[in-house]
């Protein structure tokens, strides 16, 4: 028996033979092997017919022969861009799939957020350093692959004063305000003109 791999991985085959005997494996890729229980690495995805054949040298070379299909699947190559990868807060971030041989992908945004578009768009809410993953698939196989990047989200207060105001008591312009975001510490003085 063998299981299905992933191209890149080494196939295992397991031997239910007498141990005793002498074995013949032939790969189907024109490798063998004399191994009781060898692994084999393809270098080409495909579908293979091995066959093991095995010499019992204790009962006059009495042989018997086994065939089993083994299928070596395309490996997924995830990769991406980040447009920018540096943003102050509020600003939407582009990412760019450059991954191939792939049947989906999932994204997961590194704030709990994740999608399974190609070329998502995603804007943070909140500041800081963000470890962005994308995981390419092969469905049909369970092979996959994973490659994660930064982004840093800043944040630049913003305060907004008015440069005069009327304390008449009309109910226009009677009290100045000063408001913003991130702001930390403050401190505001008013002047008369002179």
């Amino acid at each position: 028996s063998a299981d299905n791999v992933c191209s890149g991985f080494p196939v295992r085959f397991s031997n239910y033979g007498n141990p005793n005997a002498s074995f013949t494996w032939l790969f189907g890729d024109g490798e063998t092997s004399s191994l009781y229980q060898p692994m084999h690495l393809y270098t080409t995805p495909g579908t293979y017919t091995v066959t093991l054949i095995v010499t019992d040298t204790t009962t006059c070379n009495v042989t018997d022969t086994a065939t089993h299909d083994v299928t070596v699947y395309v490996q997924p190559v995830a990769n991406f861009n980040v447009m920018p990868d540096t943003v102050k807060f509020g600003t939407p971030i582009n990412f760019i799939n450059r991954s191939y041989n792939y049947t989906n992908l999932v994204w997961r945004f590194g704030d709990g957020g994740s999608s399974t578009e190609v070329s998502p768009t995603h804007t943070y809410d909140s500041i800081g350093s963000f470890r962005v993953c994308l995981t390419a698939f092969n469905l049909n196989t369970s092979c996959f692959d994973t490659i994660c990047k930064e982004v840093f989200i800043s944040y630049k207060g913003l305060i907004g004063v008015p440069n005069a105001f009327s304390p008449n008591g009309d109910g226009v312009n009677d009290v100045v305000r000063v408001e913003g975001k991130g702001i930390v510490q403050l401190e505001f003085r008013i002047f008369n003109r002179w």
